[in-house]
């Protein structure tokens, strides 16, 4: 399922373009049906970014967002001072 919205969002991908594989929920560790190596596994074969995170716990949420934030910065800069 996650293949086909990767490869939809991927053909409407302009120049630069990032994305993020984000597993939530870390705090159901008694649930978990993806483990992280798995994650991390289909992220690498996707060629996205892979956090984890729970919204409940607060874990990692805002560093997604700072991720997010970090990146589009770099690219202002760059962007700014390139011929590209």
């Amino acid at each position: 399922m996650l293949g086909k919205y990767c490869g939809f969002t991927f053909s409407f991908s302009i120049k630069l373009f990032y994305s993020f594989l984000v597993g939530n929920k870390t705090d159901l560790a008694d649930k978990r049906q993806v483990s992280t190596e798995d994650g991390e596994r289909k992220a690498k074969e996707l060629n996205v970014m892979f956090i984890e995170t729970s919204a409940k716990a607060g874990y990692n949420v805002k560093q997604v967002f700072y991720d997010i934030n970090y990146l589009l910065f770099i690219n202002i800069l760059y962007f700014s001072y390139s011929d590209v």
